[in-house]
């Protein structure tokens, strides 16, 4: 979703939360293709992560209208400045909670421990497993940036065995290897 609470992309699960809606569309507003409404939603999670560019784990209550569009949590996608320029948002229907819904579709995986070979219960990994399981989903190019040691490859590893391409080959690349140049051209 864009600034303008434009939808970009919405692949199947999202366009199912909300099936009772007449807008299904890309570039159509989130509140129109999702909550049906005219105007965005009173509760709106995704408002609040261009103030501050901070996850948000807020439920759209829909601003005590009955009309909710059924974000759960709306991630920053910020540009090379650190400006927030979209947003990656998880929608669930208003019966379910995220974790009762990921829980729901891989119940061997215990969500309050970890995801794959990722453990942890902060609230900061529960929003990594949240996220490793929307981009597993999808086709998106993924970069993953951090310090060395912080599990860049087991994350890595984690969205792949997730991902549709599970059956395929898994090819680590050290970029500290390999010339400047070649990672500006390439990667």
């Amino acid at each position: 979703m864009d600034q303008s609470f434009n939808v970009v992309y919405a692949n199947e699960a999202a366009w199912s939360v909300q099936e009772n809606t007449p807008v299904r569309r890309q570039h159509a507003k989130c509140y129109e293709a999702f909550a049906n409404r005219s105007d965005p939603c009173g509760t709106c999670p995704a408002i609040k992560v261009f103030e501050t560019p901070e996850v948000q784990c807020v439920s759209c209550s829909g601003g005590g209208d009955g009309k909710a569009c059924g974000m759960q949590q709306a991630f920053p996608l910020t540009d090379a400045n650190g400006s927030v320029v979209s947003m990656l948002v998880l929608f669930q229907p208003a019966s379910k909670s995220v974790q009762a819904a990921i829980a729901e579709d891989n119940p061997t995986t215990p969500l309050a421990n970890g995801l794959g070979d990722l453990i942890g219960r902060s609230p900061i990994m529960q929003q990594l497993f949240d996220m490793t399981r929307l981009v597993a989903e999808s086709s998106a190019t993924v970069l993953i940036q951090g310090e060395s040691g912080t599990g860049k490859e087991l994350l890595a590893k984690t969205i792949h065995a997730l991902s549709p391409r599970r059956d395929r080959p898994f090819v680590v690349v050290d970029c500290g290897s390999l010339p400047e140049t070649l990672l500006e051209s390439e990667l």
